[in-house]
């Protein structure tokens, strides 16, 4: 569940994840979950699921954070200067 760029909900998770929200860019307020219900538990207090955009990942595409640079400092999984790769298979013919 991502919130909206300057929104209230991007400052309180950056507040609660002891950064500071990037401006012009969405957050991460909970998540990756399974089901709906688990990204509501996972909101910061204070942020409604209203404030929110579930996004879903197709079958078949994976989402991979990019290793840190220091493992001594990683970057969070909801960072915003986390680097992200999506990789999306291709079905192969069978026969």
């Amino acid at each position: 569940m991502f919130g909206a760029p300057g929104s209230a909900a991007c400052a309180a998770a950056a507040r609660a994840q002891g950064t500071v929200a990037t401006a012009g860019q969405h957050c991460l307020l909970s998540g990756p979950d399974p089901n709906v219900n688990d990204l509501k538990v996972g909101l910061p207090v204070g942020v409604t699921a209203s404030e929110g955009q579930i996004l879903r990942v197709p079958r078949g595409t994976v989402l991979l954070q990019a290793i840190p640079a220091s493992f001594a400092h990683p970057v969070p999984v909801g960072d915003p200067s986390a680097q992200l790769f999506v990789l999306k298979g291709r079905r192969r013919a069978v026969g």
